[in-house]
């Protein structure tokens, strides 16, 4: 009777520690997609923005489940990354679009491959960004670059021994010190998500 109290406990904690990582995991997918969304004003280009977030959203909602690496193309990101690749401006608007298409393109494609190219990828979505290390131009993308290192603690919360505390550390940091240039509802869902992980 003791062995199968002890089995029944071990099973409910199992699936409810099962539960906890789903729920974590559902609640920073829907998070990184309100950072990252991107509504283009201006109708020429609002196409191309649409459909680099709406093929980074298809890869982010089948990650870590359905998502088999195997059977997509990496072409086809490589190839919307290529028609995103443009260094050249018009003005800061044109600036804050290529960079968030830029960034999405390689952010798509840290979620398709393993661990190691992902993070890779994932540092490429944030240098696209931020544009320079030396000086850093994050004005007006304070979201986009939250809704990354919200993508960083999801894919190491897969590999938690790779640095998820540091992650976390950076995320509450940097949140700190923009929350005034961040939407208030994506502030608190963030601290909120990180307080009951």
């Amino acid at each position: 009777m003791l062995k199968l109290a002890l089995i029944i406990t071990l099973g409910l904690s199992t699936f409810k520690s099962y539960c906890y990582i789903n729920d974590f995991k559902d609640e920073t997918k829907e998070l990184i997609k309100t950072a990252l969304k991107f509504e283009d004003p201006n109708p020429i280009h609002r196409p191309v923005a649409e459909e680099v977030y709406s093929e980074f959203v298809k890869l982010l909602n089948s990650w870590g489940d359905s998502l088999d690496p195997l059977q997509i193309d990496p072409n086809k990101y490589f190839d919307l990354l290529i028609r995103n690749a443009s260094q050249y401006y018009d003005d800061g608007i044109d600036e804050r679009r290529m960079k968030y298409r830029r960034s999405m393109c390689f952010a798509s494609l840290a979620l398709i491959f393993d661990f190691e190219k992902g993070i890779t990828f994932l540092e490429y979505a944030k240098f696209s960004l931020i544009g320079s290390i030396d000086t850093p131009n994050i004005d007006l993308l304070e979201d986009k670059i939250l809704g990354l290192m919200l993508l960083e603690l999801l894919i190491i919360s897969k590999e938690p021994l790779q640095g998820l505390d540091r992650v976390i550390e950076d995320i509450e940091h940097f949140v700190e010190v923009n929350k005034s240039r961040i939407n208030e509802s994506l502030v608190n869902s963030t601290l909120e998500l990180l307080r009951n992980r």
